[in-house]
């Protein structure tokens, strides 16, 4: 039977972790030992499809609190210089 892992990111999740132990160690783990590279045509741009959508007052502080943990823990990493799109 496969060690229970807990990440704290949902049950659903727990529940793949749990099954694929291998593959998680107890946390979510960003990817840095290897070269990843995206190839795009020559002359792309950078576009949206949509517009964002504003985030309810309510859920503002709780994801600030999620993205800096996020961050904290390498799953994320803040971009200080964005391109626009169109």
């Amino acid at each position: 039977m496969s060690p229970e892992i807990k990440l704290g990111h949902g049950k659903t999740l727990d529940i793949v972790a749990s099954k694929y132990p291998e593959v998680f160690c107890g946390k979510i783990r960003g990817i840095h030992d290897e070269l990843v590279t995206i190839q795009l045509i020559h002359d792309a741009k950078p576009s949206s499809i949509k517009k964002y959508r504003d985030i309810p007052e309510t859920y503002k502080e709780p994801l600030k609190r999620e993205l800096k943990s996020q961050v904290a823990q390498g799953i994320l990493e803040k971009v200080e210089d964005a391109e626009e799109t169109t």
